[in-house]
């Protein structure tokens, strides 16, 4: 049970993280490299939710 609590606090975190990620990158001027990376930390987010 503490396990699966620590889980799913663990996601939470991660995303409350990429959404202030989102937020910040939209404050100012994004370059391609940092738009590349945000979309591959996305992409490790999303499998790390499913799996």
């Amino acid at each position: 049970m503490g396990i699966v609590h620590a889980y799913s606090f663990s996601n939470r975190f991660l995303v409350v993280q990429f959404y202030q990620l989102i937020q910040f990158a939209g404050q100012m001027d994004i370059t391609k490299f940092q738009l590349d990376h945000s979309m591959t930390s996305l992409s490790h987010l999303i499998v790390f939710i499913i799996s």
